[in-house]
């Protein structure tokens, strides 16, 4: 039986992902266990985000503190769990693909130590958008200068010239060829009248994958569930685990 990794979205839950995608689970109950987990809790707020955006759904500079706490709870997940697959939704979609980063260079993440081999075949991202996109350079090197101080905000330096999009999360650089190096098979779902994730910010996360595909969905703002998706999930699930 496969363990897959389900991650919710910015203002999701565990349960409200779960009761969403009863199809799903019933259409992999044989053949694979979805593990929904919650995200750290964020004080005075019923949400858990992975990390706080800003209106324009971009990290928000004052998140630092935020991720610290995020690396240290996925560090004693995946040094309890192991999981052969990801599910992920809005930013859990790009919390996914950074985590799979994180996995990949596990070194480069300050506070990242799992114990758990992960055996991680493929990737499931639903309305997703790329992690910790930062346009403001101003804003980039204040959280070098945040989390490690004045002398690492030459690497933003670096990074505003020579990098772009610029991806960080506490210390490592996610860049597109990076990212294009994770050896994984990805399967994106994407609604092109997602109201609150634009369909070119998923189709902007889909160009960062080397072994991709992008499919189209009217659900909205979910994991798809209707007509044959979970059958095509279930498939392309069992087609990568068999690769592997």
């Amino acid at each position: 039986m496969l363990n897959i990794l389900v991650i919710h979205g910015y203002v999701q839950s565990a349960a409200t992902v779960a009761e969403n995608t009863l199809p799903l689970r019933e259409a992999l109950a044989d053949i694979a266990h979805l593990h929904y987990v919650d995200g750290p809790r964020l004080d005075a707020s019923p949400s858990r985000p992975w990390w706080i955006l800003d209106s324009d759904l971009e990290h928000d500079i004052r998140a630092a503190d935020r991720w610290k706490d995020v690396v240290e709870w996925w560090s004693q997940e995946l040094s309890k769990n192991q999981y052969d697959g990801i599910i992920g939704l809005s930013q859990g979609a790009a919390m996914t693909a950074l985590l799979l980063s994180m996995l990949k260079s596990p070194e480069k993440v300050p506070g990242f130590k799992v114990t758990k081999e992960q055996p991680i075949q493929f990737a499931i991202l639903c309305s997703g958008l790329s992690p910790f996109l930062l346009k403001d350079y101003t804003g980039l090197q204040l959280l070098f200068i945040k989390v490690f101080g004045p002398s690492m905000s030459r690497m933003a330096v670096y990074t505003k010239f020579r990098i772009y999009p610029r991806y960080i999360a506490s210390g490592i650089l996610l860049t597109e060829r990076f990212i294009s190096w994770l050896m994984y098979n990805w399967l994106l779902a994407v609604d092109p009248a997602d109201t609150i994730v634009p369909a070119w910010k998923t189709e902007a996360l889909q160009k960062l994958f080397t072994d991709s595909q992008l499919l189209s969905h009217s659900e909205g703002h979910r994991i798809p569930v209707q007509g044959n998706w979970p059958k095509n999930m279930r498939k392309f699930i069992q087609q990568n685990m068999r690769e592997g």
